[in-house]
């Protein structure tokens, strides 16, 4: 932006303003002595203003200034403006400080003053001693309030979603890719713990407060910005701050061609790195050597795939695809599809076997092309454990993905899967709660901790669990199961059969639900999931494990084998829990039950 002068004036270090300091150099704004967070654009309004000290500044001089070189909506400039206000504590109709200007632009209204203003001259040198000693008791107490703020490097960062400040909104793909970059971009600082991409994505859209995200998450710093793209032009902001006392590490716009992105993307990792520890390693490039056309297909992939179902999965690998064909050295992709593939088949949207044969292509390449993919040995893992039951290697790929990445929470996740499996239940605990600390509000995981307590039959532990999830999405499915499973297994079966009928998508569902149980009970309750299930493997559902346990439910226990051997063929990777699975109690004394138990390769 411009440099900052009063007429010929030189531009002036600090300002003040009512009880505020704002520090022009260093982009920092103080109240009371207290560190303010400001947003990048908000203190660049801030500066432009008041060093104007009264002009009016009309709003193309501010775009100038904000967006140089750039067509941007008026709304951007609203928007700052509306921040900058709740910062300063006002609102429009009420200003302090800032005043709309109509058809024009905005206007300070409060005079400003500069760091060391001239001294006054007093007659009266008992008054002018008098006057010195409350002088000098206010400022040190203002020392204390005000004293330089020493920093230590933090433990723990959350880099929050990037706002796409683009005309285009199709292209949210791309500021979320950004921040998904930078999440991985994890060989900035040594030591430093990152937050899992699903719990920085829960701040998506929302007004932050970076003290309350710092409290919530446990973490020392918050990483955040915007990206605006418009054509060939690219301007990224990022600021780095202190959580706990809005310590104002650095903030930096950078104006760039859209080709120069991933020399963004190293910068702000690498500025990170120098902003918070002198031993911060360089960042390496991320995707060195592959265009930008790519990259951004590899981003849209990744938009589908968190969304998982209604055909989400099946588009993000056909992006992935493109990807590949237009780089057949692009590794990312690689392993972004082999774990779609892994999804698709947990979710029964496609047959396991068939899924898992064309993961293990994909994770192969991608490690020959990557070998320290934390997210390739996972997907390799997970094939070794479902698919191969192959539970001493799917160990060992765990360990190396976390190895290369202790902070992949769906890393922690699946191997705590085969740890009960193993009958290793502390360690899987610990696996479970290593996961939730590296992605504590993914509500998958966190809902994954009550699966744990169900499996080891600690009931209390359970329900504490799954009411966390539900906190984090009330309507989290595999919560409500978690827990509805723990109300039957404690007793309070007519409380879970109303919490499993809120389940259904249907509310036709969820009235035969109640009325099946109201009926006939338990076994009415039992009869109706079954007959949901066949339904469901009708219109191609991959579920033979589910109705292999309600058969069992309801008696059928030759119809049950004969499920579980279908569930076997498939490579239903949901055979792993039939040891711990309480549905399947019914079913261990049958000497069938031990032979299906050994092919699923369970000890």
């Amino acid at each position: 932006m411009p440099s900052l002068k009063s007429g010929s004036n030189p531009p002036r270090a600090v300002v003040f303003f009512g009880s505020f300091e704002l520090d022009v150099v260093n982009r920092s704004l103080r109240k009371d002595g207290e560190f303010v967070t400001l947003a990048p654009k908000a203190m660049e309004l801030l500066v432009l203003l008041a060093s104007a000290e009264g002009r009016i500044v009309d709003k193309q001089e501010i775009q100038d200034a904000l967006w140089p070189g750039l067509a941007v909506e008026e709304g951007n400039l609203t928007q700052t403006v509306f921040l900058l206000r709740k910062a300063l504590g006002e609102t429009s109709e009420s200003p302090a400080y800032l005043v709309t200007v109509p058809r024009r632009g905005y206007r300070f209204v409060l005079p400003v003053s500069e760091a060391g203003a001239k001294k006054r001259s007093w007659k009266n040198p008992a008054l002018a001693a008098g006057l010195l000693l409350v002088i000098l008791a206010g400022a040190g107490a203002y020392w204390w309030r005000s004293r330089p703020v020493v920093v230590a490097p933090p433990g723990r960062l959350v880099v929050l979603p990037f706002a796409n400040m683009s005309p285009d909104a199709d292209t949210e793909y791309f500021s979320d890719g950004l921040t998904e970059e930078l999440i991985n971009a994890r060989t900035r600082v040594e030591g430093l713990k990152v937050v899992a991409r699903t719990t920085a994505f829960q701040f998506k859209g929302k007004a932050n407060d970076i003290r309350q995200i710092g409290k919530q998450l446990n973490v020392d710093a918050v990483l955040e910005g915007s990206v605006r793209k418009q054509g060939d032009r690219l301007r990224i902001t990022a600021q780095l701050n202190d959580t706990a006392n809005g310590y104002h590490y650095w903030s930096e716009t950078f104006d760039r061609n859209v080709q120069d992105t991933f020399a963004v993307q190293e910068e702000i990792a690498n500025r990170v790195a120098a902003s918070l520890s002198g031993k911060g390693k360089q960042a390496r490039r991320p995707h060195a050597g592959t265009s930008i056309e790519v990259y951004n297909l590899y981003l849209r992939g990744l938009h589908e795939q968190h969304r998982v179902f209604n055909g989400h999965l099946e588009r993000a690998n056909a992006l992935f695809a493109e990807a590949i064909a237009k780089d057949p050295l692009f590794a990312p992709a690689y392993a972004a599809t082999a774990e779609a593939f892994v999804q698709l088949a947990y979710s029964s949207q496609m047959e396991p076997k068939a899924a898992f044969v064309r993961a293990k292509h994909y994770w192969t390449r991608a490690l020959e092309l990557d070998p320290d993919s934390a997210e390739a040995y996972t997907a390799r893992a997970a094939c070794l454990l479902f698919d191969d039951h192959n539970l001493v290697e799917a160990e060992r790929s765990f360990q190396r993905a976390i190895a290369i990445n202790p902070y992949y929470g769906e890393a922690h996740h699946w191997y705590s899967h085969l740890l009960v499996a193993m009958g290793k239940t502390e360690e899987s605990r610990r696996e479970s709660l290593r996961a939730i600390e590296a992605d504590p509000l993914n509500v998958s995981i966190a809902a994954h901790l009550a699966w744990h307590y169900n499996a080891v039959r600690d009931f209390p532990k359970a329900e504490k669990a799954a009411r966390a999830a539900l906190a984090i999405d009330p309507l989290h499915s595999p919560a409500k199961f978690f827990l509805t499973e723990t109300l039957r297994e404690t007793g309070r079966f007519a409380e879970g059969v109303e919490l499993d009928a809120s389940t259904q998508s249907n509310p036709a569902d969820a009235e035969r639900v109640k009325s099946a149980y109201r009926r006939e009970g338990e076994l009415g309750y039992w009869k109706q999931l079954l007959e949901f299930n066949l339904n469901r493997r009708k219109n191609g559902a991959f579920n033979a494990y589910s109705i292999a346990l309600y058969s069992a439910r309801v008696g059928r226990k030759d119809d049950a084998f004969q499920w579980l051997e279908t569930a076997l063929k498939e490579g239903d990777p949901s055979l792993l829990n039939i040891r711990t699975d309480a549905s399947a109690r019914s079913l261990r004394d049958d000497p069938r039950f031990d032979s299906i138990a050994r092919r699923a390769g369970l000890p």
